[in-house]
Order: C-alpha cells, then structure tokens, then sequence
C-alpha cells in the first residue's frame, strides 16, 4: 500500500470540499432555493478563484436573481 504525502492528500480534500459546494449551489438552484446556491457558489468560488465556470455561474446568478 503505497501511504499519500499529507499535503497531496490536502489538495485532494480542498478539490472535494469545491466540488461539493458547487454541486450544492446546482441542486439549490433546482429546488429553487436562489440565495442558498448563491451562498454555495460564492464558497466554490473562494476556494478556487481562478475557477471560470464558477465566476460565469455566480455572475448569471447575480445577474438574473438581482
């Protein structure tokens, strides 16, 4: 068994945790629950700001739910 560098494992962690508010911010914006997607992409998007997809879905929310 070949044991992961703590800090690769971080990284991996830190790709879920993205990841996973993300995918929270689509399923809100499929219930209908705006602000709450919001709030998950805004996380998303603190954790990977360089992210594109991010910032373009975050903007069209803003946008559209002003």
């Amino acid at each position: 068994m070949i044991r992961q560098k703590p800090r690769a494992r971080r990284s991996e962690l830190k790709i879920d945790l993205v990841s996973s508010h993300y995918s929270l911010g689509i399923l809100y914006e499929e219930i209908g629950e705006i602000k709450q997607a919001i709030i998950q992409f805004k996380e998303a998007l603190k954790l990977d700001s360089g992210n594109v997809s991010y910032k373009e879905k975050l903007y069209e929310f803003e946008e559209e739910f002003k």
